[in-house]
């Protein structure tokens, strides 16, 4: 039957990735968790999807139709 998973933590991708022992190799060159941080934190999690869904309509209705 199908395999049911059950996750103990819940955490964003950002967050497990700063969860990672010695994460701060995984960043790119002349990327810190400190400008991440404030990037991350500038806004809530509904104000970055409610940007994210405009910018997603914006780029469909750009699309030609044929």
């Amino acid at each position: 039957g199908k395999i049911k998973k059950k996750y103990d933590t819940y955490l964003t991708p950002y967050e497990k990735l700063k969860s990672i022992k010695h994460s701060e190799k995984y960043l790119r060159n002349n990327i810190t968790f400190e400008e991440l941080d404030r990037i991350a934190y500038a806004k809530s999690d509904i104000e970055f999807a409610e940007i994210m869904q405009e910018k997603k309509t914006q780029l469909f209705k750009s699309f030609k139709q044929v």
